[in-house]
């Protein structure tokens, strides 16, 4: 399963860091549920996908309008990702940005489908945030970063997409996408 369909938001000159590998092993969290979150804008819950069954975690109701706003992204720009191109097996949420583009979805699977290198990445990194390991990947052709995580019987993702300015500059999106997951992982069932 590709991960074509995920997007987030890359960094802008205000956000640094460098994302750390961690060995992947079994998560030590308790089960949680979703938080409701005030500050949302609409669409608040992403359209059910029969094809994304392993997880109830919501992605257009996991971050705020100013959580997106400090990501350099415009709140207004939200939407679905409910027939969007390359979208069949995922339920999110998408955001536009001047930079970056930003998606956080649900998607069928295992975190240990990347166990092994795959081609259409050049940087594929275990990474721990929160209790959970999974993924850090890196496209060849410097558009997106993925941070992939484990939640229920599915996975929650992060993608961050880079305008093609910023990808000719071959500008690291990754510190953001980190970020990104940072903010979220609390609120990953």
């Amino acid at each position: 399963m590709g991960l074509v369909a995920l997007s987030l938001s890359a960094c802008g000159n205000t956000v640094a860091g460098t994302p750390t590998a961690m060995s992947i092993g079994p998560s030590s969290s308790t089960p949680r549920t979703q938080v409701t979150l005030s500050g949302v804008s609409p669409p608040t819950t992403a359209a059910p996908n029969d094809n994304v069954t392993g997880t109830t975690f919501d992605g257009c109701a996991s971050v705020t309008d100013a959580e997106i706003a400090s990501w350099e992204l415009k709140p207004e720009t939200k939407h679905d990702t409910k027939g969007q191109p390359q979208a069949r097996n995922v339920r999110g949420c998408l955001w536009n940005g001047k930079q970056w583009y930003l998606r956080i979805y649900a998607v069928n699977g295992s975190i240990t489908q990347w166990d092994k290198p795959q081609e259409d990445n050049d940087r594929q990194e275990a990474i721990t945030i929160g209790s959970r390991s999974g993924w850090l990947l890196h496209s060849k052709d410097q558009i997106t970063c993925t941070i992939a995580l484990p939640s229920q019987q599915g996975i929650a993702t992060v993608q961050v997409n880079l305008n093609l300015e910023l990808t000719d500059q071959r500008y690291d999106q990754c510190p953001l996408a980190k970020q990104i997951m940072t903010t979220i992982e609390p609120r990953i069932p």
